[in-house]
């Protein structure tokens, strides 16, 4: 008889809907015993409307120097919830697609 182990990798992960201060909000999730979050591309502080100019000089997204590379590597970035690049409306698959553009 050959009995082959399968082992399941499970990985807690937290959705983050605002997280103006990734540092801490990182050490609370840890605390709390996920080992992923999911988190906005886009600062809160610097997010664009839907219906706005998306071309700015602001920036969208907090400098990548508030956390060490294996930090960021327990963060998976979203996008902003209002995009929608298969929309039937042209106009607003067209302004989705540039902040998609923008975002990434």
């Amino acid at each position: 008889i050959h009995v082959t182990a399968v082992m399941r990798l499970r990985m807690l992960v937290r959705d983050l809907v605002v997280a103006a201060d990734l540092p801490n909000a990182m050490e609370d999730v840890a605390q709390e015993g996920f080992e992923m979050v999911t988190a906005p591309l886009v600062h809160p502080r610097f997010q664009r409307e839907q219906r706005s100019t998306l071309t700015s000089e602001l920036p969208l997204t907090r400098t990548d120097l508030i956390m060490s590379s294996n930090e960021w590597s327990r963060v998976v970035g979203k996008i902003s919830p209002w995009i929608d690049v298969d929309s039937t409306c042209t106009h607003e698959r067209r302004r989705s697609e540039e902040a998609l553009k923008e975002e990434l």
